[in-house]
């Protein structure tokens, strides 16, 4: 009976230091994220939040907000496929989001000598997204 008791007791213990390990890793991403959108402006600030958003998303691999996030770093880093795949990503974990929607349509409009085709993507993107 002692031994089913102690056995229980410690089983309690490590399923409590489990999960303040897993609310530990959702604190550091939101950290994370957080540093990210504290950090704006310069070329050298959206490489920095390309950074912290990357650790973010290793940290909560579904979180859409931090697709989307670091898909608006690469965005004005112009990376237009990494860009666009963040915002790929974003709608795959979260269905109907319409800003993840809006920013991938930003990505084909404003390529660098984007061709026609490329106008035709983002058109059929805003109509997608509600425009």
């Amino acid at each position: 009976m002692f031994k089913r008791l102690v056995l229980i007791g410690l089983l309690a213990v490590f399923v409590l230091a489990a999960s303040q390990v897993m609310a530990g890793e959702e604190k550091d991403a939101l950290y994370w994220y957080k540093l990210g959108l504290a950090t704006e402006g310069s070329y050298d600030d959206y490489a920095k939040q390309v950074e912290y958003y990357t650790k973010a998303i290793e940290l909560a691999p579904n979180w859409a907000y931090a697709f989307n996030n670091r898909g608006v770093a690469y965005y004005n880093l112009a990376m237009w496929e990494k860009a666009k795949a963040d915002f790929d990503k974003a709608m795959e974990l979260k269905p109907g989001y319409k800003l993840a929607q809006e920013n991938r349509a930003g990505v084909n409009f404003n390529k660098d000598g984007a061709a026609m085709e490329g106008w035709e993507g983002s058109y059929r993107d805003r109509l997608a997204a509600g425009f």
